[in-house]
Protein backbone atom coordinates (compact mmCIF):
# COMPACT_ATOMS: atom_id res chain seq x y z
CA UNK A 1 0.00 0.00 0.00
CA UNK A 2 1.44 3.32 -1.11
CA UNK A 3 0.35 6.80 -0.10
CA UNK A 4 -0.08 9.86 -2.30
CA UNK A 5 -1.32 13.32 -1.26
CA UNK A 6 -4.33 13.54 -3.57
CA UNK A 7 -6.00 11.40 -6.20
CA UNK A 8 -5.21 13.92 -8.91
CA UNK A 9 -1.77 14.92 -7.66
CA UNK A 10 1.40 14.81 -9.72
CA UNK A 11 2.68 12.41 -7.05
CA UNK A 12 -0.07 9.92 -7.90
CA UNK A 13 0.63 10.21 -11.63
CA UNK A 14 4.39 9.77 -11.09
CA UNK A 15 3.90 6.73 -8.84
CA UNK A 16 1.59 5.11 -11.38
CA UNK A 17 4.03 5.81 -14.21
CA UNK A 18 7.00 4.52 -12.20
CA UNK A 19 5.46 1.18 -11.22
CA UNK A 20 4.08 0.69 -14.75
CA UNK A 21 7.61 1.17 -16.13
CA UNK A 22 8.58 -1.88 -14.08
CA UNK A 23 5.70 -3.98 -15.39
CA UNK A 24 3.19 -3.49 -12.59
CA UNK A 25 -0.40 -2.43 -13.12
CA UNK A 26 -0.97 0.33 -10.54
CA UNK A 27 -4.69 -0.47 -10.44
CA UNK A 28 -4.18 -4.20 -9.88
CA UNK A 29 -0.75 -4.96 -8.46
CA UNK A 30 -0.49 -2.30 -5.74
CA UNK A 31 -2.90 -0.33 -3.60
CA UNK A 32 -2.69 3.46 -3.68
CA UNK A 33 -4.31 5.46 -0.88
CA UNK A 34 -4.76 9.18 -0.42
CA UNK A 35 -3.01 10.23 2.79
CA UNK A 36 -2.39 13.84 3.85
CA UNK A 37 1.39 14.39 3.67
CA UNK A 38 1.73 15.38 7.36
CA UNK A 39 0.23 11.97 8.26
CA UNK A 40 2.43 9.88 5.96
CA UNK A 41 5.31 9.35 8.40
CA UNK A 42 2.97 8.16 11.16
CA UNK A 43 1.20 5.82 8.72
CA UNK A 44 4.55 4.39 7.60
CA UNK A 45 5.58 3.88 11.24
CA UNK A 46 2.25 2.19 12.05
CA UNK A 47 2.55 -0.18 9.08
CA UNK A 48 -0.46 1.30 7.30
CA UNK A 49 1.75 2.20 4.33
CA UNK A 50 4.60 0.33 2.69
CA UNK A 51 5.81 3.55 1.12
CA UNK A 52 4.67 6.87 -0.22
CA UNK A 53 5.39 9.41 -2.89
CA UNK A 54 5.00 12.83 -1.34
CA UNK A 55 6.19 16.40 -1.42
CA UNK A 56 9.19 17.36 0.66
CA UNK A 57 9.87 17.42 3.57
CA UNK A 58 7.81 14.39 4.53
CA UNK A 59 10.03 11.84 2.79
CA UNK A 60 13.08 13.33 4.50
CA UNK A 61 11.24 13.22 7.83
CA UNK A 62 10.85 9.43 7.49
CA UNK A 63 14.63 9.18 7.12
CA UNK A 64 15.13 11.49 10.11
CA UNK A 65 12.81 9.31 12.20
CA UNK A 66 14.74 6.19 11.15
CA UNK A 67 11.68 4.48 9.67
CA UNK A 68 12.18 4.98 5.95
CA UNK A 69 14.59 5.65 3.12
CA UNK A 70 14.52 7.67 -0.07
CA UNK A 71 14.32 5.27 -2.99
CA UNK A 72 14.20 7.84 -5.78
CA UNK A 73 13.56 11.54 -6.29
CA UNK A 74 10.67 12.50 -8.56
CA UNK A 75 13.09 14.41 -10.80
CA UNK A 76 14.62 11.01 -11.62
CA UNK A 77 11.22 9.76 -12.79
CA UNK A 78 10.40 12.85 -14.86
CA UNK A 79 12.93 15.69 -14.95
CA UNK A 80 11.17 19.05 -14.83
CA UNK A 81 7.72 17.60 -14.19
CA UNK A 82 4.99 20.12 -13.40
CA UNK A 83 4.09 20.38 -9.77
CA UNK A 84 2.94 23.41 -7.84
CA UNK A 85 1.42 26.59 -9.18
CA UNK A 86 -0.09 29.81 -7.91
CA UNK A 87 -3.73 30.25 -8.89
CA UNK A 88 -6.30 32.89 -8.05
CA UNK A 89 -9.77 33.73 -9.30
CA UNK A 90 -9.90 36.41 -11.99
CA UNK A 91 -12.17 38.42 -9.69
CA UNK A 92 -9.33 38.72 -7.15
CA UNK A 93 -7.00 40.16 -9.78
CA UNK A 94 -9.60 42.55 -11.20
CA UNK A 95 -11.33 43.67 -7.99
CA UNK A 96 -8.17 43.98 -5.89
CA UNK A 97 -5.43 44.67 -8.44
CA UNK A 98 -3.02 46.27 -5.96
CA UNK A 99 -3.35 43.42 -3.50
CA UNK A 100 -3.02 40.87 -6.28
CA UNK A 101 0.04 42.65 -7.66
CA UNK A 102 1.67 42.84 -4.23
CA UNK A 103 1.02 39.15 -3.62
CA UNK A 104 2.42 38.19 -7.01
CA UNK A 105 5.50 40.37 -6.43
CA UNK A 106 6.08 38.76 -3.03
CA UNK A 107 5.93 35.29 -4.60
CA UNK A 108 8.43 36.31 -7.28
CA UNK A 109 10.75 37.93 -4.72
CA UNK A 110 10.57 34.89 -2.42
CA UNK A 111 11.27 32.55 -5.33
CA UNK A 112 14.33 34.56 -6.33
CA UNK A 113 15.56 34.64 -2.73
CA UNK A 114 15.06 30.89 -2.30
CA UNK A 115 16.86 30.21 -5.58
CA UNK A 116 20.10 31.43 -4.02
CA UNK A 117 21.72 28.44 -2.23
CA UNK A 118 23.33 30.84 0.27
CA UNK A 119 19.87 31.66 1.67
CA UNK A 120 18.58 28.13 2.17
CA UNK A 121 19.76 27.54 5.75
CA UNK A 122 18.14 30.81 6.81
CA UNK A 123 14.93 29.83 5.02
CA UNK A 124 15.03 26.42 6.72
CA UNK A 125 15.10 28.05 10.14
CA UNK A 126 12.27 30.42 9.18
CA UNK A 127 9.85 27.78 7.88
CA UNK A 128 10.61 24.85 10.21
CA UNK A 129 8.67 26.05 13.31
CA UNK A 130 5.30 24.73 14.39
CA UNK A 131 3.34 27.62 12.88
CA UNK A 132 4.69 26.72 9.41
CA UNK A 133 5.95 23.22 8.57
CA UNK A 134 6.39 21.87 12.11
CA UNK A 135 9.55 20.00 11.16
CA UNK A 136 13.07 19.83 12.61
CA UNK A 137 15.34 22.45 11.03
CA UNK A 138 17.79 19.75 9.96
CA UNK A 139 15.07 18.02 7.92
CA UNK A 140 14.26 21.24 6.06
CA UNK A 141 17.96 22.06 5.58
CA UNK A 142 18.58 18.66 4.01
CA UNK A 143 15.70 19.21 1.60
CA UNK A 144 16.59 22.78 0.64
CA UNK A 145 20.37 22.36 0.42
CA UNK A 146 20.18 19.03 -1.39
CA UNK A 147 22.74 17.42 0.92
CA UNK A 148 20.73 14.75 2.65
CA UNK A 149 20.84 11.37 4.33
CA UNK A 150 19.07 8.84 2.13
CA UNK A 151 18.25 6.38 4.92
CA UNK A 152 20.43 3.71 3.32
CA UNK A 153 23.65 4.86 4.95
CA UNK A 154 24.74 7.38 2.32
CA UNK A 155 24.70 11.15 2.08
CA UNK A 156 23.44 12.36 -1.27
CA UNK A 157 24.33 15.69 -2.84
CA UNK A 158 21.63 16.89 -5.21
CA UNK A 159 21.67 20.71 -5.05
CA UNK A 160 18.67 21.03 -7.39
CA UNK A 161 16.61 18.50 -5.47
Amino acid sequence: TFGVPFEYSMHNFLLRYYVAEFGLDPDVDIQIRVVPPPEMVANLRAGNLDGYLSPDPFNQRAVYEGIGFIHILTKEIWEGHPCCAFAAPLSFATELPNTYGALLKSIIDATQYASNPDNRKEISSAIAPTNYLNQPVTVIEQVLTGTYADGLGAVQRVPDR
